[in-house]
């Protein structure tokens, strides 16, 4: 089965973009489901770095773990086992605060850099948010859009898509990412995933096998719909 080739065209709109992953970190993602959810986001974010470096030789421009303070930057997809090989898992799940001090204020709204292209940022988490005020995270988005619109007068928010996706089955991450994509002030800058990432491959979706890259004259095989892929990777772009 080939990759449409509408497919392939809406997916070629990421050269546009620089891309940072956000990645929850706690210790719910090693002790939940035996160690299935770390698995799932590993071949998660490798599908994301295949894809991405066909149009971006520099690969994804940051990836972080919430509770680490040290983050990988221009991450390809065979970096990807090395970045989780002995991490540990631990604390709490402060999306709102971790997104504003290691994606916001260092790649969109430090005063002394300037944006060459806009910012898709992933975040992907397996719970609730802990750890910090309620409605922080919502604050967090909301902010940053009034300063992107006062920065950049000519196309502001437009500067940064918010794509948020489940990782495993707690209803409690569910609810936040449905909150998220209903909220009345930043839903229509926010696109999220709240079935979660391990349902694109599990027995739920059977899919077929399709050469997603053979539109792009390479052999690689994915097991990911390409509906599905661009709305992982295109969602929040589009709603833009």
């Amino acid at each position: 089965m080939k990759c449409p080739r509408e497919a392939a065209q809406y997916l070629s709109t990421l050269i546009l973009y620089d891309i940072a992953i956000l990645i929850d970190d706690s210790l719910s993602m090693l002790t939940e489901q035996e160690g299935k959810r770390i698995e799932d986001l590993k071949k998660t974010l490798k599908l994301v770095a295949h894809i991405y470096r066909l149009y971006n030789d520099d690969g994804i421009k940051a990836v972080d773990f919430l509770n680490d303070e040290v983050g990988e930057v221009n991450v390809a997809e065979e970096d990807v086992d090395e970045i989780f090989k002995n991490h540990s898992y631990r604390g709490l799940t402060r999306i709102g605060t971790e997104l504003q001090q290691k994606v916001l204020n260092e790649s969109v709204l430090a005063t002394d850099k300037e944006m060459f292209k806009p910012l898709l940022i992933l975040i992907f988490t397996d719970g609730d948010v802990e750890g910090e005020k309620s409605g922080h995270l919502k604050w967090v988005i909301k902010d940053c859009i009034k300063e992107l619109n006062q920065k950049y007068p000519e196309h502001g928010a437009h500067a940064v898509a918010f794509q948020f996706a489940r990782v495993g089955d707690d209803a409690g991450a569910e609810k936040l990412l449905r909150g998220l994509d209903d909220d009345k002030d930043i839903g229509k800058y926010v696109d999220t995933l709240p079935v979660g990432i391990d349902h694109m491959s599990n027995e739920e979706f059977k899919w077929p096998m399709v050469y997603i890259s053979h539109w792009l004259g390479l052999q690689y095989v994915l097991a990911l719909k390409p509906s599905k892929l661009t709305k992982l990777l295109l969602g929040a772009i589009l709603i833009l």
